[in-house]
């Protein structure tokens, strides 16, 4: 986009002020105020590919490889055991640099000096290797050692962005949520999405269905559409992706959580659609879904990025607060209670967020100055603070390291898989 070189310059300045002339905190986030207010127009965030909450564990790219904390029943820690964790452990075998990580359910997967890689479950052929063996350890996903952007992995598939703009996904396929035109056949190793009409700048995979931003900043969805998560005003699978309704030509990011999806756009806001029994679209109709996008009321402030959970979402505002809506019986609102809101609510004591990642019953955030903040239940460590105590609002991440701060907050600046003008 035309204002992505200036948002460079002013998020490097941030960066730079702080880091090596001693600026205050407060003095950096206004410099990164002013570069979030410059993009807009362009809001896809790298930091949102830089922290990752699944069923039950999290995980953060950090001084260029992943710690992870959390359930580990199935490996998804990639630590090479099979033990939980309450603080964060080093993910193994990683031969590059980690520049983006995504999870859900049960395994994780991560795009390494342009590969992919995934660790965890494989009952559905989701870590793409070729096979059905679960795994404690990385692999590479077959076909896929160089030229990845970005990766996503949905509840019991996996997608890839490549360079090229073209999409590729694997795993489970019960709905077609691989995207091939086929059903009810896992995919083993990746395949391409077809009846995409133009490239892709950006993907999310949700339960059972996966979502594109494309370079029109159009958005398609296709697999399973019970909720009406697909967002074309129907109701049916669809095998093939689909443009999702009501949106022009403005769509900036987009968020596919279990059942529900969200987007941020240019001129309509942050949009949501899909299943919302407990309030997850954010509009406080009460409704029990909604087959075409819908506007979230009540945002204090606007977005820089959305996360969308199993039936909650959050997202952090241009003013680098955190705002959550939907179900709330495990407290991963943050709000200190244990209502679900129909509308955005405030997270308590949270400030200088960086991105937000729900789970399906905790939430964490990447942090400016505390580095990572979660809350939620805790009954797997999911929290990384030592313990299994749920907490109502956010509590400090050990073990991550002074040190490691800017490593996490600098990759911001290097993303190049949203505009069409860096294919």
């Amino acid at each position: 986009m035309r204002y992505a070189c200036l948002s460079f310059l002013l998020t490097l300045a941030a960066v730079v002020a702080l880091v090596l002339l001693d600026v205050s905190a407060l003095d950096a986030n206004r410099l990164l105020e002013q570069a979030n207010t410059t993009l807009a127009s362009d809001r896809l965030s790298h930091q949102a590919g830089l922290i990752a909450a699944g069923t039950f564990h999290t995980c953060v790219v950090i001084g260029g490889g992943i710690k992870c904390w959390g359930n580990n029943d199935y490996g998804q820690l990639g630590d090479g055991t099979y033990t939980r964790r309450t603080t964060p452990v080093s993910v193994v075998g990683l031969a590059g640099t980690v520049t983006q990580i995504s999870t859900d359910s049960l395994f994780t997967c991560a795009v390494v000096s342009g590969a992919a890689y995934c660790w965890g479950e494989n009952g559905y052929g989701q870590l793409g290797d070729g096979t059905t063996v679960r795994r404690n350890f990385p692999v590479t996903v077959q076909g896929l050692t160089s030229g990845v952007i970005q990766v996503a992995a949905g509840g019991y598939h996996a997608c890839a962005l490549l360079s090229s703009g073209h999409d590729k996904c694997w795993g489970g396929n019960r709905a077609g949520q691989i995207g091939d035109g086929t059903y009810n056949n896992s995919r083993y190793t990746p395949v391409e999405v077809l009846g995409l009409p133009e490239k892709v700048v950006s993907i999310s995979a949700g339960g059972e269905f996966t979502c594109a931003l494309l370079a029109s900043e159009h958005l398609m969805c296709w697999g399973y559409n019970g909720f009406g998560q697909l967002g074309n005003g129907g109701g049916g699978e669809q095998h093939l992706p689909v443009f999702v309704s009501g949106l022009a030509s403005e769509s900036t990011f987009i968020s596919a959580g279990i059942a529900f999806a969200c987007a941020m756009t240019n001129h309509a806001g942050l949009l949501c659609w899909g299943q919302n029994l407990h309030g997850q679209l954010g509009d406080g109709s009460g409704s029990y879904l909604s087959l075409v996008p819908v506007q979230v009321a009540r945002l204090a402030q606007i977005p820089t990025t959305v996360s969308a959970g199993a039936e909650n979402a959050c997202a952090v505002l241009i003013n680098t607060t955190v705002q959550c809506w939907g179900y709330n019986a495990y407290r991963q609102l943050g709000n200190g209670t244990l209502n679900d809101s129909p509308f955005p609510t405030n997270v308590v004591h949270l400030a200088s967020a960086l991105a937000v990642a729900t789970g399906w019953t905790h939430t964490c955030a990447l942090i400016l100055n505390e580095q990572v903040m979660c809350w939620g239940r805790n009954e797997n460590g999911q929290l990384g603070n030592g313990s299994f105590q749920s907490t109502l609002v956010p509590v400090a991440v050990t073990g991550l390291g002074y040190s490691e701060k800017f490593t996490l907050y600098f990759p911001f600046t290097s993303n190049q898989s949203r505009s069409p003008t860096n294919r």
